[in-house]
């Protein structure tokens, strides 16, 4: 409602209608490359390739902080961003090539329902979906809070506190160097993330979870410490924040992976879909309405009368502070959600396993029988 009153009512819907449709290509073009990549790609190769995919997150999400800081007026970067909507777009249409689809998925459909119910009982796709929005929730609050939260701080400076202040990095370039780190940190967490459960998965079927579990609990404290340093040691803060974003992003490849080996070739496109309907959603969708409404009682509470109040930027500095640990405490619910995982992560693959031998043996004794009928 304040944007809209700020930007007029055509403009703000216009403005809301354009990422509303970029946001249903964006999860087409998440749940489709994502089982076409398990099914086209061996499972030797696959964590490789689901890897190279997903780097395209938090690269783009930093390299839109910078292209988006870059130029003088803010309105030329959301100039920019359309042309390269019509590149992927052109991309898209010239060189990706619908794959054919299992036999098995063809003839044994299932209904919608039954998919859900399906799904509903594979304990470890559960708890890797609750895991995953409680990622989602922090990463959609760090993208959107956490370059003004910086801004906030360093000005607070400015009004009424001459000491213990960072004076090294200024208001103008946080963006761009938040948006440098968030990418640098991205292709550090993906690939590395990446490695490990290449290297390890052979010998400790367990280790998937185990990764992204152990990964987010190690990011929750450098994450709280990088963020309370921000206002006094910036260099220092982004250093940190750095290290606790590539432990942030390191189980985006694991994940995805996760969610599909677990669950049988003619339903993984459900799960999948329902697997980003859930961790978008409630994740990065809702975090900045919920930490935006936390920050804004804390606001009110310090400041009644904000015209009156002493310093302002130090009041959101630290309303935004506060409510961000809602997000911390999520990540590191997150990570818990992944550990337990790990108890039925070994009998729900080997229960897909079976069933995938089965049908296939089932499709070759058919076609077999094919065979000896054509030549009768």
């Amino acid at each position: 409602m304040k944007a809209a009153r700020i930007l007029g009512c055509t403009a703000f819907c216009t403005y809301g209608l354009g990422p509303g449709g970029v946001k249903i290509g964006k999860k087409t073009e998440y749940n489709n490359p994502s089982w076409y990549i398990f099914f086209e790609i061996n499972y030797i190769s696959r964590p490789i390739v689901l890897g190279i995919f997903y780097l395209a997150i938090p690269c783009g999400s930093g390299l839109g902080y910078v292209v988006g800081s870059a130029p003088a007026d803010w309105h030329n970067g959301l100039r920019i961003t359309p042309g390269l909507n019509v590149l992927g777009c052109v991309l898209i249409l010239l060189f990706m090539i619908d794959p054919p689809r299992g036999v098995v998925e063809e003839e044994k459909k299932t209904s919608y329902m039954e998919d859900i119910k399906y799904i509903a009982g594979v304990k470890s796709f559960l708890l890797n979906v609750a895991g995953f929005t409680c990622v989602t929730f922090t990463t959609g609050a760090l993208s959107w809070y956490g370059p003004n939260y910086i801004i906030h701080g360093l000005k607070s400076c400015n009004e009424t506190i001459t000491e213990g202040c960072e004076t090294r990095i200024g208001v103008d370039s946080v963006s761009f160097i938040f948006g440098g780190v968030i990418c640098a940190s991205g292709v550090s967490g993906v690939l590395s993330g990446m490695l490990l459960s290449k290297y390890l998965s052979p010998k400790y079927p367990k280790i998937d979870p185990i990764i992204c579990g152990t990964s987010l609990l190690v990011s929750c404290p450098l994450l709280i410490y990088g963020m309370l340093s921000a206002k006094d040691d910036l260099v220092s803060a982004f250093a940190i924040l750095f290290f606790g974003t590539t432990f942030l992003n390191m189980n985006w490849s694991i994940s995805v992976d996760m969610s599909l080996y677990v669950i049988v070739p003619s339903r993984r496109s459900t799960a999948e879909a329902l697997h980003l309907m859930a961790t978008h959603a409630l994740g990065e969708a809702g975090s900045p309405y919920i930490i935006g409404v936390i920050s804004d009682a804390l606001i009110n509470t310090d400041c009644p009368d904000l015209e009156t109040c002493s310093n302002i930027e130090l009041t959101t500095y630290y309303a935004l502070q506060k409510s961000l640990y809602l997000a911390y405490g999520l990540l590191f619910l997150g990570g818990v959600f992944f550990l337990v995982s790990s108890i039925w992560i070994i009998d729900d693959r080997k229960k897909v396993d079976r069933i995938m031998e089965l049908e296939y043996k089932e499709v070759e004794g058919e076609a077999k029988m094919g065979i000896k009928y054509d030549a009768i």
